[in-house]
């Protein structure tokens, strides 16, 4: 099903006006307090440790875009981890996925939240 969405060729209108676009570039700048963070723990707490998870970090999103990568090459479809998930092993485990998805962007929310608000205090 995912795969003949393609089929249609009814294109979407471009919706991103300047508001929007200032958004995204506001909300990914928040974002970056977290791995500020990450920075400032690895560099006082962790030591040279950090730099080994880093590396390892850094090996397991390289091996998630190969990843990606094939299933975009072998499903011409554009789509996310919910829609590669449904075409190969189904409609379960992507509804699963489409929750994690969820989750993971409002723990995000939490943490990025956490470190604004102690630079508010700071601030303050």
């Amino acid at each position: 099903r995912v795969i003949h969405a393609e089929e249609n060729t009814q294109q979407f209108e471009r919706s991103l006006g300047l508001f929007d676009l200032i958004a995204i570039a506001v909300g990914g700048t928040i974002g970056t307090g977290v791995f500020v963070m990450c920075g400032r723990v690895g560099g006082e707490i962790a030591g040279p440790g950090g730099m080994f998870s880093w590396i390892l970090a850094g090996i397991g999103c390289s091996m998630s875009g190969l990843a990606y990568a094939e299933l975009s090459a072998i499903i011409p479809s554009s789509g996310s981890c919910y829609s590669f998930t449904y075409v190969t092993i189904g409609e379960l485990p992507a509804i699963i996925i489409a929750w994690c998805v969820s989750l993971e962007y409002g723990i995000v929310a939490a943490a990025v939240a956490r470190d604004w608000g102690d630079k508010v205090s700071l601030y303050l």
